[in-house]
Parts: C-alpha cells; sequence; structure tokens
C-alpha cells in the first residue's frame, strides 16, 4: 500500500500509523510526498510507482483541497482555480499516467472521491480564473462545488473509455467526515461551517468503510455511477458536450496521455 500526503513527513508518519494498526510491518506500507497542484511531482510519482514494477490493483484519489474561509482565491501560475487544479486537474493528470499499470493489473479499480456539494461545471471560470470570483464564504463554496462536479464527471468519462479494459471506475461521496481540515485547529471552514459539521459529522473509519465498500465490492455493471456514502444517486446533470469539453481541456492543461 502506497499513501501519499503533501509532505513526506505527513506521509511516512500516516504509513507508519497504518502499519501498526493493521498489525504489519511497517514496510508494507510506503509513504510518498505527492503536490497535486504541482504536476512536476505527480508525474514524478507515477514514474517512480512504474519503476517499482509493483502491480496497481487499485487507485483512490482522495484530492479534496477546500479553502472555504472567505480568503481571495489568487490564479495558480497556469491561470487555474486553485480548488480546480489540485482537486481536478492533478487528480486526473495522476490517473491518466497509471493507467497503464492499471491495466496491467486488472482487473483493477479506480476510486474518485467526492462530494454532493456540487455546482454547475462553469469551464472558463475553471481554466481562467478570475479572483474577483471568490473572496466569499459562498463564492468560495460554489467554487469547490463545480471541482466535485469535475471529479464525477471525469470518473464516468473514464470509466467509458475504460470499458472491456478490466478496469473499473467510480466515484463516492464520503460525506461530511471530521478531520483537522474540517474541525481541527487548522481548518479552513469558517466557524459557522465548523461548528455544523462537529454536529452532522461523520467519523472518519465511517466514512473510509463507505469508500472502501466501493474499492472492494461496488458491481462492475455499475462503472461510471455515483454513490453517495451508503446509496447510488444520481449527481447534478452534466451534458454529453460538456463532459467532452471537461475531458479535452483536461488533456490540453496537463499535458496528459490521451486515452
Amino acid at each position: 500500500m502506497i499513501i501519499t500526503s503533501r509532505k513526506q513527513q505527513k506521509a511516512e508518519e500516516a504509513a507508519r500509523q497504518l502499519a501498526a494498526d493493521a498489525g504489519k510491518a511497517s514496510g508494507k506500507v510506503i509513504g510518498h510526498a505527492l503536490e497535486l497542484s504541482d504536476f512536476a511531482t505527480v508525474r514524478a510519482l507515477a514514474d517512480w510507482f512504474k519503476g517499482t514494477d509493483k502491480p496497481l490493483n487499485l487507485l483512490i484519489n482522495n484530492a479534496g483541497m477546500f479553502l472555504l474561509d472567505g480568503r481571495k482565491l489568487e490564479p495558480t501560475t497556469d491561470g487555474h482555480e486553485p480548488h480546480f487544479r489540485a482537486n481536478h486537474l492533478g487528480t486526473f493528470l495522476l490517473t491518466l499516467l497509471l493507467v497503464p499499470e492499471l491495466k496491467k493489473a486488472a482487473p483493477s479499480r479506480v476510486v474518485v472521491l467526492a462530494s454532493d456539494a456540487q455546482f454547475p461545471l462553469d469551464l472558463d471560470a475553471s481554466f481562467q480564473h478570475d479572483v474577483s470570483r471568490s473572496g466569499s464564504v459562498v463564492r468560495n463554496i460554489k467554487l469547490y462545488g463545480i471541482r466535485m462536479l469535475s471529479n464525477i464527471t471525469f470518473a464516468r468519462s473514464l470509466a467509458k473509455k475504460l470499458h472491456g479494459s478490466g478496469v473499473s471506475v467510480f466515484s463516492v461521496n464520503p460525506g461530511t467526515v471530521l478531520t483537522d481540515g474540517t474541525t481541527g485547529p487548522e481548518r479552513t471552514l469558517p466557524g459557522v461551517l465548523s461548528v455544523f459539521t462537529r454536529v452532522v459529522g461523520r467519523k472518519a473509519s465511517v466514512a473510509a468503510s463507505d469508500v472502501l465498500w466501493v474499492a472492494l465490492n461496488a458491481p462492475h455493471d455499475r462503472a461510471g455511477e455515483y454513490r453517495d456514502t451508503t446509496k447510488w444517486a444520481s449527481p447534478q446533470h452534466v451534458d454529453e458536450e460538456t463532459e467532452q469539453q471537461l475531458w479535452r481541456r483536461s488533456i490540453q492543461a496537463t499535458n496528459a496521455p490521451d486515452l
């Protein structure tokens, strides 16, 4: 098992904890740094994994950066909205770079984490971000919701393109989860939302169980579908043309290998 984090130290700490909880030697769980907003580190991780010559049976994409505290979100150097670059484009690039490994290990699976906080896709605002679109809690929540629907749409597109390859793709919403990012000292949620999360939030172990059910037990004939915690659900509608545009523009933005 390989677990990633933005910082190598945190990745290694999480790997040691997982190994200890599982009662296995720490060498069975590897921690590796990954900054999804930095495409060079995304490519470096993919190259490193290919060099291990290990089978890739399961890829769980759990990018969930959320800056919802009302701050102004400056565009990245490529003009992208920050949520979109990390949560969607970084995930998109990493997955496509690893598709050959997933095919070699088939039957294999890809699980893309998303949210029920979905807003209609605005591709121009995502690929060419204007800082004036951010700067309030409401605006930043909307930007976050666009990224979550982007992830669901990506999972559906990828499932179509990999149909018949032995690689099944799903998206899942783990719910509102109690983590350091939502209720801890490093939270980026505004006070009211943080208090709300404390009331309705799910324990991380419970949310993880729902994700693992999809990763290990979801029927292959439901590939491309979205699961909302414990039930299959219909996300916000995205028309075929917008879905195809998201794929094409993501390929162009990341220079990922097309399928």
